[in-house]
């Protein structure tokens, strides 16, 4: 049977805004399944004379069945593969086409007899053309990794950042509103979909792929591109017990360095075994009540409770009493316990294997995983063979009788009986496989010294008994060749350890051993503390929710781009929005241009033995009067130091956090108009885009009451969060004169399509034997199967939509254009080119920089944000920065004095645990300079 299958031959590039298809959703499949339903009542009780309301939604009869027809042409079934994300989601159904039909007469026995008339051809999906430049697309992709791969190399002595930090460029035509790049990283690849590979659960980020990591079977990997070799590189590292601890712990904690003294299995079992004696002796129902009497908080040791056993308390001291926080306390218990949990290890047990370190018995575990995955697949045909053969030869009659009856009691229509076949062989092979699985696993490690089961059908036939020379069985032969074929897939060097350490214990003990290395579904237990970081399930958290703390609770953001699926605050390049809101108050005022700057004063922040002092001087007014951190009731932000005299030209050029604060809070008539003035250029608000998805962000709702959330709102902090899609249609806004236009991804569909409409057989101007038939008096055809409908062309062209003219008069325009001129040429702008060239560490990029600058106004921005990726509470979370640059670019050099009329390109970079916006500057020019090779032909395709 001929099929289709979506290809996409660029790959990983612009998957976020493509999307990628997926297998209906029972939910997706009854959503359709009901608008049919409910079409289908209307147009019959409309047929039946019945008064009836129009569906929600449709205006005319007419309507409901051009829908009607589109949704049964368009043939939805369970099995279909429908549009999950981006493009292929919005535009599933235009894409979709139309099924084809033909009818055929057959016999009883089904053999074709003729073609009946009545066929209906396919009807191919339209063709959607994007405003994407693939090339552009592509591009900054490979910029974006490139900053990933800079930044990686930076980690050297510890986690400082994410293993993916994360960003997004936007390339926007600002007179347009055409999206021309929509870059997000990290990324994935739609084709994975489509082949139904293993590597889905990565882009989903799924408890599978983390329980594929944790057992070793996957790496933590990331995507990089080696800006010299011009390739993309992947980066690869699996998780290891140290691994995983530096990404749960701060490697200077005293829990961490308590880890590093607990080195041994015996260590771990022994400390949770005196802790739980001490829970018990004590009478305390918790563990964390129990840390609680025996570490106060403010009471010496000796003030403890006397009647617990000496040397118990001396093994937990020795442990715990260097920590400083019960919390902590609890999470070494629980680490111990997620490493060895002291219930798998006997005395005799932990006697033998005691001195085992537990990097190596946390990597036992994942090669005890790795083995058991292949054996219990190599098996599975063996048991159905075998086993199960003999079960449904025996007990299959009775077992379908059951079933029918089963069905007759509930009313239920026969179901296939293979169904219920299938289903009592998985049940059957998961207790076979329960049951022999360690079994098995010893017989791999050493086969000449172990026994297993045979393979006992489920559930009363029991043919074979255990046997120590099970492998000479003649059914166990077949599992015998199993093991050898498992042998030839595994390396020997990754299970050789595993199998020496099994030969120095004592053959009643190995089993036993074998049981303990727990894989992640295997990790079940109660945690004995509580952790805001981890995941619960009805207020539990267990060791499985501890063993995922090393990945992101939200991810990496794999299929959630970056450009317009999160927001993060807008940082300093929000200043824009709050000089445009004071401007605007004061040129309403009709002064002249001269007198248009709102304020000017004097940011020289002054040294105070408290940093976060209220009564630190943070500036002055022109008449010398200080102004203080407590400014009118709220504590104003910090900034940079000797700024001096500014104006609102210079307050953008050197970033100052003082001037805006002081802008909104003193020359806006109302806190609320800073709001106003975001919601009117697409802020808090979806720009909608043509992608689902979008995240709207937040406007913040406090600024009338909370006077610190009004200072930090006016230089892009608070509550107040955007997506760099929303920045990118702010900045063309102002580009542009004042048009908020929305984003524009797809220019056109088109496509031929019949036009559903039959021809008159009366009226029509030709048709065959015409002149034939009229000899005998038919002004009509006979051949009625030669007229079809004739296709006509479909062609919808998206032209720009103006959501909203914003007011901005040119004064306005002005000032606000000579600040962000100077922020990329003045002599102290954030971004200049001398201070890029000498902290920058891409010199191709800085050369770009240096050459593109010139034709470039932008503003600078970094978000800061409180980072804690460990689980310890002794360590206290950093202060980290998000940055921006966010540009203009246009075709001639421009000064102070513009021109600013022709604006050609709209970027904005936003790199997540960054330095400084500075560093993202030279990454826009490189997609200007790229934009206008493509547009010149002069095209340097990137591998």
């Amino acid at each position: 049977m001929r099929t289709s299958k979506r290809y996409y031959p660029w790959g990983k590039a612009g998957a976020d805004t493509l999307g990628y298809l997926g297998a209906i959703s029972d939910r997706e499949y009854v959503k359709i399944a009901n608008e049919l339903n409910t079409l289908k009542a209307y147009v019959k009780e409309r047929e039946a004379g019945e008064p009836t309301l129009l569906p929600k939604g449709f205006k005319t009869p007419l309507e409901v069945n051009e829908r009607l027809n589109e949704l049964q042409n368009k043939s939805y079934t369970i099995n279909d593969l429908v549009g999950k994300g981006g493009i292929e989601k919005e535009l599933d159904e235009a894409l979709r086409g139309k099924c084809g039909k033909r009818v055929f007469e057959i016999d009883t026995q089904g053999n074709f007899l003729r073609r009946i008339p009545g066929a209906r051809p396919p009807v191919p999906g339209r063709r959607a053309v994007l405003s994407l430049s693939i090339e552009l697309q592509a591009f900054a992709e490979q910029l974006l990794a490139t900053y990933e791969c800079e930044e990686s190399k930076k980690e050297a002595g510890g986690l400082h950042s994410p293993w993916i930090r994360g960003g997004a460029i936007v390339a926007m035509d600002p007179r347009t509103g055409e999206v021309l790049a929509l870059a997000s990283h990290p990324r994935l690849d739609p084709n994975d979909f489509i082949q139904k590979n293993g590597r889905v659960s990565r882009w989903l980020e799924n408890d599978s792929l983390i329980a594929q990591i944790w057992d070793g079977a996957l790496p933590l990997s990331r995507e990089l591109f080696d800006a010299k070799k011009r390739v993309f590189l992947t980066e690869e590292t699996f998780l290891s017990w140290e691994g995983y601890l530096a990404r749960v712990l701060a490697p200077a904690s005293s829990v961490f360095q308590a880890l590093l003294q607990i080195d041994t299995l015996e260590g771990a079992v022994k400390l949770q075994l005196a802790a739980e004696a001490l829970l018990k002796l004590s009478g305390q129902k918790e563990m964390r009540e129990l840390m609680e009497s025996l570490y106060p908080p403010h009471a010496a040791p000796k003030e403890r409770e006397g009647n617990l056993p000496a040397s118990l308390l001396a093994l937990v001291d020795s442990r715990l009493f260097s920590i400083s926080c019960n919390k902590d306390r609890l999470l070494l218990l629980d680490l111990c316990k997620l490493i060895a949990n002291r219930e798998d290890f006997s005395l005799d047990l932990l006697e033998e294997a005691g001195s085992l370190s537990l990097f190596a018995y946390r990597s036992f575990c994942q090669r005890a995983k790795e083995i058991k995955t292949l054996l219990r697949e190599e098996l599975r045909p063996l048991f159905h063979e075998t086993t199960f053969k003999k079960w449904r030869s025996v007990h299959f009659a009775s077992f379908l009788k059951e079933r029918r009856k089963e069905e007759k009691e509930r009313k239920r229509a026969p179901r296939p009986y293979m169904e219920y076949l299938i289903k009592e062989e998985q049940e059957q092979f998961l207790q076979f496989w329960k049951r022999d699985a360690n079994a098995f696993l010893l017989a791999f490690l050493l086969p000449d010294s172990s026994s297993l089961d045979g393979p006992k059908p489920y559930p009363e036939f029991t043919g074979f008994e255990r046997a120590n020379d099970a492998l000479s069985h003649p059914v166990n032969s077949g599992y015998a060749a199993v093991l050898e074929r498992a042998h030839a897939k595994i390396k020997e060097e990754l299970w050789r350890p595993l199998a020496e350490e099994l030969l120095g214990l004592s053959p009643s003990l190995r089993s036993s051993f074998l049981r303990g290395l727990r894989s992640f579904e295997e990790l079940f237990d109660p945690l004995w503390g509580r952790y805001p970081r981890l995941h619960h399930h009805g207020g539990v958290q267990t060791t499985k929710d501890l063993a995922r703390a090393f990945y992101p609770k939200t991810g990496y953001g794999y299929g959630r781009s970056y450009a317009f699926r999160q927001s993060t605050p807008a940082g300093s390049v929000f200043k824009l929005v709050t000089g445009y809101a004071a401007l605007c108050q004061k040129q309403r005022e009709s002064i002249s241009f001269e007198e248009i700057n709102p304020l000017t004063l004097i940011d020289s922040i002054q040294w105070a033995p408290s940093k976060n002092s209220p009564s630190r001087i943070m500036g002055y007014t022109l008449d010398n009067e200080p102004i203080r951190r407590l400014y009118k009731g709220g504590l104003l932000p910090r900034g940079h130091a000797n700024i001096g005299k500014i104006d609102l030209p210079r307050a953008l050029e050197q970033s100052s956090n003082l001037y805006f604060s002081l802008l909104a809070s003193d020359h806006l008539k109302h806190p609320s108009d800073l709001s106003q003035a975001a919601s009117l250029f697409g802020h808090g608000e979806r720009t909608g885009i043509d992608l689902p998805g979008e995240i709207k962000g937040n406007l913040p709702d406090d600024l009338q009451e909370n006077r610190t959330g009004l200072y930090s709102a006016a230089i892009g902090q608070h509550t107040l969060v955007v997506t760099p899609l929303q920045t990118a249609m702010m900045l063309s806004a102002l580009a542009n004169g004042g048009d908020v236009l929305k984003p524009r991804i797809v220019n056109l569909l088109a496509s031929v399509e019949p036009s559903g409409v039959k021809p008159s057989l009366f009226h029509l101007p030709d048709y065959p034997f015409k002149d034939p038939l009229s000899l005998v008096g038919l002004s009509f055809p006979l051949f009625t199967e030669a007229l079809k409908a004739k296709d006509f062309p479909f062609l919808r062209i998206q032209t720009p939509e103006i959501r909203r003219t914003l007011f901005l008069p040119e004064e306005v325009r002005q000032l606000l254009f000579q600040g962000m001129q100077r922020v990329v040429s003045g002599s102290r702008g954030t971004a200049r080119y001398s201070l890029i060239r000498s902290t920058h560490p891409l010199r191709e990029a800085v050369q770009t920089y240096g050459e593109i600058s010139p034709y470039l106004t932008g503003k600078t921005g970094t978000a800061e944000f409180y980072y804690k990726p460990t689980l310890d509470a002794e360590t206290k979370a950093s202060l980290k920065n998000h940055t921006w640059f966010a540009a203009i670019a246009y075709p001639r050099h421009v000064s102070e004095e513009g021109p600013w009329d022709h604006p050609e390109l709209v970027v904005v970079v936003y790199l997540q645990h960054g330095e400084t916006g500075r560093n993202a500057a030279p990454l826009a020019a490189q997609i200007v300079k790229k934009w206008r090779e493509i547009k010149s032909g002069n095209r340097q395709v990137s591998p």
